[in-house]
């Protein structure tokens, strides 16, 4: 019947090509294709829609590949190489970092940037504290806190310096010529501040010209102490001895 032939004569080629070859196939391979055929021209008309998904994916990346993420990070990690962390108002790390939270507050390149610039604020103070004073060592904390109070690092560090700038100290300066040709003088020296790292409970610090001239200096200490001495080594011209209790 007409009603069963696919439009524009497209079946009856088909089955036209089929019944030619019809010898060289088997006769279960014939009828099932037979099968096809008629399913095929049953479903005349019958048309499957497919979703295009380019346009859905171009546009996606297009909207997280915003230019000026890619702008701000290449000026915030300038910034930070300069040391640029927090000022000059218009062009610091912490400034660019911020521009692209703003735009995508997800950002995690941005996040350990806003965290490595807490993290260099505290290194500050650290280093500071111990070379220079505890007013900009506090001042570098507070640059740190107005970067990210949350930083969980902030109250540790801060909590450290403060304890030990509590901590008294008493520095015992060595004759250098004495020490150098082991004067009893020094060894006798060594023994009075062998007393007193006993009497306060010290820390000790040695600071000598060299490692044999530090160890010396420690074993003097440790022969007239009667506990075993905490002491930190460093190198230094001026020979002495600090005692932090």
């Amino acid at each position: 019947m007409q009603a069963n032939t696919v439009t524009n004569g497209i079946m009856p080629r088909i089955l036209k090509q089929h019944f030619c070859s019809i010898s060289s196939l088997s006769v279960s391979s014939s009828i099932y294709f037979l099968l096809v055929c008629c399913s095929l021209s049953s479903c005349h008309g019958l048309r499957i829609n497919t979703i295009d998904t380019t346009n859905v994916l171009t546009n996606k990346t297009e909207t997280l590949a915003d230019p000026r993420v890619a702008r701000f990070l290449s000026l915030a990690e300038d910034a930070f190489t300069r040391q640029r962390l927090t000022s000059p108002i218009d062009d610091n790390a912490y400034l660019w970092y911020s521009q692209v939270l703003a735009l995508n507050p997800n950002n995690t390149t941005a996040k350990h940037g806003i965290s490595d610039i807490v993290e260099q604020y505290l290194s500050w103070a650290i280093k500071t504290f111990e070379t220079d004073s505890l007013v900009r060592a506090l001042d570098y904390i507070a640059k740190a806190k107005s970067v990210d109070d949350t930083h969980s690092n902030i109250a540790l560090v801060e909590a450290n310096i403060i304890s030990r700038s509590l901590i008294l100290e008493t520095s015992f300066a060595i004759n250098q010529q004495k020490l150098a040709s082991r004067h009893k003088s020094v060894k006798v020296q060594m023994r009075d501040i062998a007393m007193e790292i006993d009497r306060l409970n010290a820390r000790v610090v040695i600071q000598a010209r060299s490692d044999i001239e530090g160890r010396w200096i420690y074993k003097q200490l440790n022969f007239h102490s009667t506990m075993r001495i905490r002491a930190t080594f460093k190198i230094s011209q001026s020979p002495q001895v600090t005692l932090h209790y």
